[in-house]
C-alpha cells in the first residue's frame, strides 16, 4: 500500500472518519490476500498504513508483532536448507525419524509420549526394523544413547526383539557413559 492508494485511504478518512479504519483495513487485507501489495514493502509506510487501518495504534504490540516476524523471518534466512535425510527412506523409518526427534524437544510430556510410541510400535511390529532405526536415529542425539539403553532396558521382555536389543546393547557398551553402559550390561545378562 503506497502513494496513491494511501491517498485513496485519507480522502476516505476525511470524508467518512467513523469507518475509515475499517475500510482501510478491508483494502489492506484484501491486496494482501491477493497478491497485489507486497507485505515487505508495508515497512517503508509503516507508520502511515498503520494510522489508516486503526483508530488508536497500539505501537508496542505492533512492534513486539514486528519485531517476532522479523526474528523469526532472520532465523529462516539463516537456517541450512531443507534436504531429504537420506536415511528416511520408507514408512517405517520415518515413523522412526519422528520418535526420535521427539526425543529431542527437551518437552518430558512429549518424552513421555515418545518412550510410550516405541513401547506401542514395538509389541505390535513383527519386524524390529522400527526399533532399530529409532536407536539409530538416537544416537547422535544430546542423552540419546542413554535414552537408547533405557528404552532397550525396558523392552527386554519382548522375546522378539531379542536380537535387536542384545545388538543395540553390544554397541552401547563401547560408549564411555556409565549409565548406559549399566543399562547395556544388564540387557546382556538378561536371557
Amino acid at each position: 500500500m503506497g502513494g496513491e492508494k494511501l491517498e485513496v485511504q485519507r480522502l476516505i478518512a476525511e470524508f467518512s472518519p467513523e469507518s475509515a479504519a475499517d475500510i482501510a483495513f478491508d483494502a489492506l487485507t484484501s491486496e494482501l490476500a491477493r497478491g497485489a501489495t507486497d507485505a515487505g514493502s508495508l515497512f517503508i509506510n509503516l507508520d502511515e498504513v498503520l494510522e489508516l487501518v486503526s483508530n488508536e495504534i497500539p505501537t508496542f504490540e505492533y512492534w513486539n508483532e514486528t519485531q517476532n516476524h522479523l526474528e523469526n523471518y532472520r532465523e529462516f534466512q539463516l537456517a541450512a536448507p531443507v534436504s531429504k535425510n537420506a536415511a528416511v527412506d520408507n514408512a517405517s523409518h520415518l515413523l522412526a525419524f519422528l520418535i526420535a526427534q521427539s526425543f529431542s524437544l527437551g518437552c518430558p510430556e512429549v518424552t513421555l509420549h515418545a518412550r510410550e510410541a516405541v513401547a506401542d510400535v514395538a509389541s505390535i511390529a513383527s519386524d524390529p526394523e522400527v526399533l532399530e532405526k529409532v536407536f539409530e536415529f538416537l544416537h547422535p542425539l544430546l542423552d540419546g544413547n542413554r535414552e537408547a539403553a533405557a528404552l532397550a532396558s525396558r523392552l527386554a521382555d519382548q522375546h522378539q526383539l531379542r536380537k535387536s536389543l542384545v545388538d543395540e546393547a553390544r554397541d552401547l557398551l563401547a560408549k564411555s557413559d556409565y549409565v548406559t553402559t549399566a543399562l547395556s550390561k544388564r540387557i546382556l545378562r538378561t536371557g
